[in-house]
């Protein structure tokens, strides 16, 4: 016995119409996973390296500075070495934005707050899919007095294999502040 020609029509559209959903379904959950960051390539060896392994605790860095600020319960010390690649970074994103000189509507501490945030932003990329047991960087401003000026002033303190090192943001260069300057800070977040 025959089918009726409309019936083999209906199974073929119906057919169609499953696989369409089908198609349709995994398009959406490819979609959704590359909106949710669940298929993020993981940076490649050297991107890592900005972190030595090492994690601060809170206590670690209140011992350098009692009254620093800090949001994260612990810190990964910053690889010195990777420094000087993130202010390359650093000047090409100022670049790029059309920050060419300091101005007083972004001055030092806007350095400072942009440097902060690019390197934590850096951070999170590269412990993405990484089991990183420290929650940032071990890296934020710090204000002093400067011994030259008398004027207050923002730059990067970065806790390192080194120790405690200095950046200027709007040079990238490292500052050795003296005993005096040191003594005056009185601010520091990270």
């Amino acid at each position: 016995m025959q089918k009726p020609a409309n019936s083999s029509l209906l199974s073929l559209a119906t057919l169609q119409l499953n696989r369409l959903r089908v198609i349709g379904i995994l398009a959406a959950a490819g979609w959704l996973s590359l909106m949710t960051g669940c298929t993020t390539v993981a940076p490649t060896n050297s991107a890592a390296h900005s972190i030595t392994g090492r994690v601060i605790s809170p206590t670690e860095i209140k011992s350098l500075h009692k009254k620093t600020v800090l949001g994260d319960n612990s810190y990964a010390e910053v690889n010195s070495a990777w420094l000087a690649q993130f202010n390359a970074d650093f000047k090409s994103e100022l670049h790029r934005l059309g920050i060419t000189k300091w101005d007083d509507r972004f001055d030092c501490n806007r350095f400072t707050d942009l440097y902060r945030s690019l390197a934590q932003a850096h951070y999170f990329r590269v412990s993405f899919h990484r089991a990183i047991p420290a929650e940032a960087l071990a890296l934020g401003p710090i204000w002093y007095v400067r011994e030259s000026s008398g004027r207050s002033h923002a730059i990067i303190q970065a806790l390192t294999e080194r120790g405690r090192v200095f950046i200027e943001p709007q040079t990238g260069k490292e500052l050795v502040l003296s005993p005096r300057e040191l003594r005056s800070t009185f601010f520091a977040a990270m």
